[in-house]
């Protein structure tokens, strides 16, 4: 079950160990990595803490108006100092609430290739970049991408051209549906092998959560039923559980 979460609230005068900017998927996970090793911790979120049933699927509102986005005015842009900055046409989905874009986001969650880390290696130098190989390899960081995977939820299956693996995924990939379907035959007619993507949203219950209802708002949208693995259901609340961990939404780091 999801663990109660202690009414928190250090003293503004206390001296915490560590001070977390951000709460979504790096601030998330490190709140909670140092929170159960001992260690106090404070988040300071610039957004608000949104949770079931305050998520909606409007989607004028979420993605033209900018609902729980950085800057809900919209964002500017030029390509130099020389031009006055114009609206965009569509909105940055750089969303601000307790669990950050990982609230919002699609759920899609691969792992990077072996060949990601040694670009440099295998395709050479690129002129006019600053293309380097990872100072780390897959073999380092595979064990960290499956405690994620397991610790957060996530769905899916290996498939052939997916790098090696020290345990499978947590749970089976979600049913094809809708769109995908159709996807799916075309690519086999053309004798592509189609593989359902690896996500972030729970197939079959999972620590006390429900699994996926097939709304269909996941990209833009915070997930009510608690299925989509965000940092807002999953490590923030084991943070908070120890009595270390105090999240402070509506807090706006300048510096």
């Amino acid at each position: 079950m999801r663990p109660a979460r202690p009414a928190v609230r250090f003293h503004s005068s206390r001296t915490v160990d560590f001070v977390v900017v951000g709460s979504g998927a790096a601030g998330g996970i490190i709140a909670k990595e140092l929170a159960t090793a001992g260690l106090t911790v404070v988040v300071l979120e610039q957004g608000p803490r949104v949770e079931p049933p305050q998520f909606e699927h409007d989607e004028i509102k979420t993605l033209f108006q900018g609902a729980l986005q950085i800057n809900p005015t919209g964002f500017t842009f030029r390509r130099s100092e020389s031009e006055t900055a114009k609206p965009g046409q569509i909105q940055l989905l750089y969303h601000r609430l307790v669990g950050g874009g990982s609230v919002m986001f699609t759920a899609n969650y691969w792992r990077f290739r072996e060949i990601d880390f040694i670009e440099k290696s295998r395709l050479g130098a690129i002129s006019g970049t600053g293309l380097e190989d990872w100072p780390i390899t897959y073999r380092d960081l595979e064990p960290y991408y499956t405690k994620a995977e397991w610790e957060l939820g996530i769905s899916g299956e290996p498939g052939p051209f997916d790098p090696p693996r020290t345990r499978p995924y947590p749970l089976p990939p979600l049913p094809v549906k809708s769109s995908g379907v159709l996807f799916e035959r075309g690519a086999r007619a053309l004798g592509l092998h189609p593989q359902p993507a690896p996500l972030a949203i729970l197939s079959q219950p999972f620590h006390g959560r429900p699994a996926c209802q097939h709304c269909g708002y996941c990209l833009g949208f915070g997930c009510e039923f608690r299925a989509k693995s965000s940092t807002l259901y999953t490590v923030i609340p084991i943070a908070e559980a120890t009595g270390r961990c105090e999240v402070r939404p509506n807090s706006y780091v300048r510096r």
